[in-house]
């Protein structure tokens, strides 16, 4: 995995390269993996891409093709295939469903900083102070 998440955005991310990192062959990596579970390890890689891409979806305003490019797809229209048949649904509407509110993102959106001065008497004398509250904006 430690390969695997590291290389993620590597579009030259393949099966032979794996292999070669974790210091077995190709077929022996094809056979334990395929055994562990269930997936061959093209499916394998693709699938953690796309979960990776589905988190870059639903946290932040990013771009589908800065999205397809940070998690190593060579092609906007392999990535939307792709993710379309893992998720049902194509990257926009991904994105479009899962996006937090404004107020889930923002949750200050109806408040405002005011300033607020205060004076006083203490032992010491008069005093000024000043303070940052954070209060709603239509009370």
């Amino acid at each position: 995995m430690k390969v695997i998440n590291e290389n993620i955005s590597s579009p030259d991310l393949s099966v032979e390269f794996i292999a070669d990192k974790i210091g077995i062959s190709r077929v022996h990596f094809h056979r334990r993996l395929k055994d562990a579970t269930g997936l061959t390890p093209r499916d394998f890689v693709r699938n953690i891409r796309l979960s990776q891409a589905a988190k870059l979806l639903a946290g932040k305003n990013f771009d589908i093709t800065d999205v397809a490019i940070a998690t190593g797809f060579r092609s906007v229209s392999t990535f939307s295939t792709c993710f379309k048949g893992y998720f049902g649904m194509t990257p926009t509407e991904y994105a479009r469903k899962n996006a937090k509110t404004a107020e889930e993102k923002y949750p200050y959106i109806g408040y405002k900083i005011a300033k607020i001065r205060y004076a006083g008497i203490n032992k010491k004398g008069l005093f000024l102070r000043n303070f940052v509250a954070v209060i709603p904006a239509n009370p």
